[in-house]
């Protein structure tokens, strides 16, 4: 009898340590690529992203033009933002037309200012963001804003299938 109890409580220890390895297995799966991102991507995602959407936010931007003195960089820039599930579920989006001030010595993003269409405003942007400029950042050709924002929102799927190490097989 008491050999019976005891191979029992061997293949009852036996079952629940495979249990806890299948288990600890199954959280390491979980785990999630590191994102590689540049200073202002990390910015635009720490600066804009929705604090109540809870899914993991993406972000690609695109140089419209730079200018550069001896203290500064002033980046003009259109950032995608974009919160997707590990479903690949898109559950917000945005494109910003931005400025971004970055102080040289430290390279740190000490300004940022968002376009606008605000009346109020439109008269401080205008200095910030020359006409030329803002053309090029705001293309009035609706067919060609649809084609870049479906452009970034495919770069930004690339990210999020890295980070939720899903491979293109796996859809």
């Amino acid at each position: 009898m008491k050999k019976m109890k005891l191979f029992l409580l061997t293949i009852s220890i036996l079952l629940l340590a495979i249990a806890c390895k299948k288990a600890e297995l199954a959280i390491v799966e979980q785990q999630y690529n590191e994102l590689n991102y540049d200073l202002v991507q990390k910015y635009v995602i720490e600066n804009f992203k929705k604090e109540e959407q809870k899914e993991q936010y993406f972000c690609v931007y695109d140089n419209i033009w730079i200018e550069e003195d001896s203290f500064y960089i002033k980046k003009y820039i259109i950032a995608y933002l974009e919160a997707i599930d590990k479903d690949l579920n898109s559950e917000y989006a945005n494109t910003l037309p931005l400025l971004l001030v970055i102080d040289k010595e430290n390279n740190k993003i000490i300004r940022h200012l968002l376009y606008s269409t605000n009346d109020s405003e439109l008269y401080s942007l205008s200095k910030d963001f020359p006409p030329d400029i803002l053309r090029k950042m705001l293309d009035s050709d609706p067919m060609i804003m649809m084609y870049k924002n479906n452009k970034m929102h495919e770069e930004v799927l690339i990210h999020a299938r890295e980070y939720y190490n899903i491979s293109d097989n796996d859809e």
